[in-house]
């Protein structure tokens, strides 16, 4: 539920296109959407991999 509500405030998509984008433009276009959704989905598992490991939970 964290990471719905961290989308909403941390630009995911911007983060991997600055980390991915100049590798991801070296492909074709149908690669680079490609390469940057698999990056967009690294960096919310990062973030999320980060709160794990510093115990952070949401309690409901």
């Amino acid at each position: 539920m964290i990471i719905y509500l961290g989308q909403c405030i941390i630009d995911f998509g911007g983060i991997a296109h600055y980390f991915i984008g100049g590798l991801a433009s070296l492909f074709e276009k149908e690669v680079f959407a490609l390469i940057l959704s698999l990056g967009y989905v690294s960096v919310c598992w990062l973030f999320l991999y980060f709160l794990y490991k510093q115990k952070v939970f949401l309690k409901i």
